[in-house]
């Protein structure tokens, strides 16, 4: 069976211990209690302690014939390497397809004894195994890169490709319908490139990488529809002012200076401009940051087109929006998110909003609500951090704030 969303990688020269009978019986119920042994693991360093009725068993755990599927294993890529590749199998287990999160290359095609890739239209990487090989087993491997590569040689070749022989690495182990030995694939922390180790060292360059979970390429996202409502406790002259780290695109009531809103508001969030002798509902601006956005993919959620509307109201419910401000916000983020399959979306933490936009209003009110959305949309489910929204709450006088980015835009 493949291993569940929620199972680790399996750790490379862990060690465990268990207390058996030392007998047949005994070895059958060891390795039941140590169940990695079916998932692509070998058993080596059987020690006993003294013969008798009890003995103490050590197993020492090594990389063995991954067991896995390969649709499993590409259904449940870690989050390290799914930040930026994307995986998957032929119905057949034919090939096995890296691709980028990026722009596609030209067309290329690189070949190792044993395995070989071409790229993909999408700029990634289509594996396939000599000898007309489909891939038998596939499974999801973690550890230090030494203790997942044992050849020095091979270390050092992967050390010049820029894997360091003590760094962490989330590894593949595939193996072919006629293979004895595994081969395990790497992904470059940089998202541009894959290596596969087996009788030697390969790499296998997947173009566009890099940007991960970014929006359009090397090209910002823009930040849509920030909109900004005040609820003074009375009519109050405020001053509000966005200073953005990036360039104004709109903003509406226009004003003199970027960003600056000098209106009267009413305690019901009307607002008067005397600039424009208008009434507004509330303050409106976009525009592209310096820095380019990203999603985080431990503090997101994956969210399926069906369960958008109930993701976004729940949203908005614990970050304090109240009826209209709810709306608002549901019936412009709710078409871009049903239109894609699954997204991935993270809501940006004070902190990191504030870098991108700093809001202050004078003069200052009890209660500063800021909700800031970015997804992108991804060919099937992903595993995210699905963290927690603390709940917001209104006290006194009220500055309430929401928007968003699209990072497909």
């Amino acid at each position: 069976m493949p291993p569940r969303p929620s199972d680790p990688p399996i750790q490379a020269g862990a060690t465990k211990r268990v207390t058996v009978p030392n007998t047949r019986q005994g070895m059958r119920q060891a390795r039941e209690r140590l169940p990695e042994a079916p998932d692509g693991l070998q058993w080596r360093n059987k020690n006993t302690v003294e013969a008798g009725a009890k003995a103490v068993l050590t197993f020492k755990l090594e990389l063995g014939t991954p067991k896995g599927t390969p649709a499993g294993a590409t259904a449940n890529v870690p989050l390290s390497v799914a930040s930026r590749y994307r995986l998957s199998s032929a119905p057949d287990n034919s090939t096995l397809t890296v691709n980028p999160r990026g722009a596609p290359p030209p067309m290329m095609r690189s070949a190792r004894r044993g395995i070989s890739s071409e790229t993909t239209p999408e700029g990634g990487r289509k594996f396939t195994l000599e000898g007309n090989q489909t891939f038998k087993g596939a499974a999801w491997v973690s550890g230090k890169l030494s203790d997942l590569v044992k050849d020095k040689d091979q270390l050092k070749e992967l050390e010049k490709l820029g894997f360091k022989p003590d760094s962490q690495q989330q590894a593949l182990s595939v193996i072919g319908s006629k293979d004895s030995k595994p081969t395990l694939m790497l992904f470059a922390e940089d998202g541009k490139s894959v290596a596969t180790v087996c009788s030697e060292v390969g790499t296998h360059s997947i173009n566009g990488g890099g940007g991960a979970w970014g929006g359009g390429g090397d090209r910002p996202a823009v930040m849509r529809k920030p909109v900004i409502y005040l609820y003074p406790t009375t009519r109050t002259e405020l001053t509000v002012d966005v200073k953005l780290a990036g360039k104004f695109t709109t903003q509406y009531p226009r004003t003199k200076k970027d960003g600056q809103w000098k209106v009267f508001a009413e305690p019901t969030g009307l607002l008067f401009d005397p600039s424009t002798e208008r009434k507004y509902g509330y303050l409106f601006w976009e525009g592209t940051p310096d820095t380019k956005l990203e999603v985080d993919l431990d503090k997101a959620f994956c969210v399926s087109r069906h369960g958008a509307e109930d993701f976004l109201e729940r949203a908005a419910g614990r970050f304090g929006l109240n009826d209209r401000e709810r709306t608002d916000f549901v019936s412009y983020w709710l078409p871009a998110l049903e239109k894609n399959a699954h997204s991935v979306v993270q809501f940006l933490d004070d902190a990191a909003l504030e870098r991108y936009a700093h809001l202050t209003v004078t003069p200052s009110l009890d209660t500063t609500l800021r909700l800031f959305m970015i997804f992108k949309a991804v060919d099937a489910p992903v595993k995210t951090g699905n963290p927690n929204l603390s709940l917001k709450l209104r006290k006194g006088s009220c500055v309430v704030e929401w928007g968003g980015a699209n990072l497909d835009e």
